[in-house]
């Protein structure tokens, strides 16, 4: 029929279900019933036999059943079939399918985006990592130099008035003074990344409530003589003795006045007004400090930015002034540590007024003096004869600290580092030594290491002998690692000796 041969054919009901769905083709279903022949080969004549008894005995129904059977067990489906049979299901299926691979990709954009955030948020972190340790260093630099400006420049004039020894004893005291600052600086500098993750504390002590400002114009005044500046200083104290943190502070007061006469040409004029005014609660007072300059001045638009780190107005690179951008915003970060206020009026030209305000506790005479006690007396006078083993391995720093104890009156050994301490320990008599004052940064064996050993003896009397760490490793974690090796307690260098005894006396 294909080739033109025939008009039609007949097939049976199963096999024209081959044809049904060609489109090609015109199907028609026939409405009268067939008979059903077998064909065998020629001459199979049992095989014919069997089918005719068969065909004669075997019902209508049962025979069209199974010959409906056979061809539709014959008729290959198609995958085309298929999905026409089954065009829902398999929508359904392919849209699932679509569906969830479609869940697959958005979740895994969605886990890359994170991924990228997390990226971005650790770059941030390292970023400001990195320029909390710029803004450390650049700190360092920019507050240890102005006391040792004082130190180094009072000790090269104590040098040409050496004969003058009234005039060298007023310059030692200033170099005391500007030391102390120093030390004070060094302490305190390294917290200052502190504030903003609400780590820092301050440490309020009764305090002179104008000592702290003199003692910052005592270590400008090199700088202020170099420039020839005209400083004058106006005080208005009603109550002579106020609760501060006089590290924090001097710091404040440092930073704006080195400022002040940064940015002030030779000649220039500098005021400061210390004053203080009513606090509404009681007890209270605001302190005040007001330094006002003729110098170079700010625009409005910088003094909007002046408290970020390393923000400087551009004028002042123009002009060729050192800055490290910084001071500002650590005098702001303290301030507000302190709930004070700080206020910045300044014209390009025409100079810079800094008010700052602080609240702060009055306190009176008697708490500014050290609390003694007759017991504590009586314990001091137990220390006279007292043998004490030193290690410390810097010759300089042995020698402040055996003429300081021999002082009061204690015996002192002196070993140079922990490798001798330890044998010295071993060696001596039980109770020989009453205490054990041990530098940390010492060559062959370190003080955590001699502590350790020390506190390992088998003698309980050697091994339990008191240990103070005395070192310039000042901070807390330098304390907690001391204790955790088996020393006592921890002092820091440069030696206060009324602390150092204070702490002795803890543990004879």
């Amino acid at each position: 029929m294909r080739e033109g041969k025939a008009d039609c054919f007949i097939a049976k009901s199963g096999q024209s279900m081959n044809y049904v769905n060609d489109k090609k083709l015109h199907s028609v279903f026939l409405t009268k019933s067939g008979n059903t022949s077998f064909a065998v080969s020629k001459g199979n004549k049992v095989l014919m036999s069997i089918l005719n008894k068969t065909l004669k005995t075997m019902q209508t129904s049962k025979l069209s059943g199974a010959v409906s059977m056979y061809e539709d067990s014959l008729r290959k489906v198609t995958l085309a079939n298929f999905i026409k049979d089954n065009i829902l299901v398999v929508t359904s299926v392919f849209v699932s399918i679509f569906a969830l691979i479609l869940i697959l990709i958005l979740g895994l954009l969605k886990k890359a985006r994170r991924a990228e955030e997390k990226a971005k948020e650790a770059q941030v972190q390292a970023e400001n990592a990195n320029m909390a340790k710029s803004t450390f260093l650049f700190n360092m630099s920019h507050d240890i130099r102005t006391p040792m400006n004082a130190i180094l420049g009072f000790t090269a004039l104590a040098e040409k008035n050496s004969d003058n020894h009234q005039l060298v004893k007023e310059y030692l005291g200033k170099i005391q003074t500007s030391g102390m600052g120093l030390l004070s600086i060094l302490d305190k500098v390294l917290e200052l990344s502190r504030i903003e993750s609400g780590k820092t504390t301050l440490e309020e002590t009764p305090q002179e409530a104008g000592k702290v400002f003199d003692a910052c114009m005592v270590m400008m005044n090199p700088e202020i003589e170099r420039k020839h500046h005209t400083v004058t200083t106006t005080k208005e104290i009603s109550y002579p003795y106020i609760y501060f943190d006089a590290s924090r502070v001097t710091e404040i007061i440092l930073n704006v006045l080195s400022n002040a006469i940064k940015y002030t040409g030779d000649g220039g004029t500098i005021h400061c007004a210390l004053t203080q005014s009513p606090h509404p609660r009681e007890g209270w007072i605001y302190q005040e400090l007001s330094i006002t300059d003729s110098g170079i001045g700010m625009s409005e638009e910088f003094q909007k930015h002046i408290f970020e780190n390393f923000a400087r107005e551009r004028s002042t690179t123009l002009s060729g002034v050192q800055g490290t951008g910084l001071g500002m915003g650590i005098v702001k970060k303290l301030v507000d540590l302190m709930e004070g206020t700080i206020e910045i009026r300044s014209k390009i030209g025409e100079g810079s007024t800094v008010l700052i305000r602080i609240p702060m506790r009055i306190a009176t005479f008697e708490d500014t003096q050290p609390k003694h006690s007759t017991e504590a007396d009586q314990k001091k006078e137990r220390l006279s004869g007292k043998r004490i083993l030193l290690a410390e391995d810097n010759d300089l720093n042995a020698e402040i600290a055996i003429a300081l104890l021999e002082e009061e009156g204690m015996k002192v050994d002196r070993v140079m580092d922990g490798v001798q301490c330890v044998e010295r320990v071993e060696r001596c008599p039980d109770e020989y030594y009453s205490m054990i004052l041990m530098d940390i940064q010492m060559p062959v064996l370190d003080g955590y290491q001699s502590a350790i050993k020390i506190r390992g003896l088998q003698d309980r009397a050697k091994a339990g002998i008191p240990i103070i760490a005395m070192t310039a490793n000042a901070f807390s974690e330098d304390k907690a690692r001391a204790i955790e090796a088996g020393m006592n307690d921890h002092v820091a260098k440069p030696i206060d000796m009324d602390v150092l005894i204070a702490t002795m006396l803890k543990y004879l």
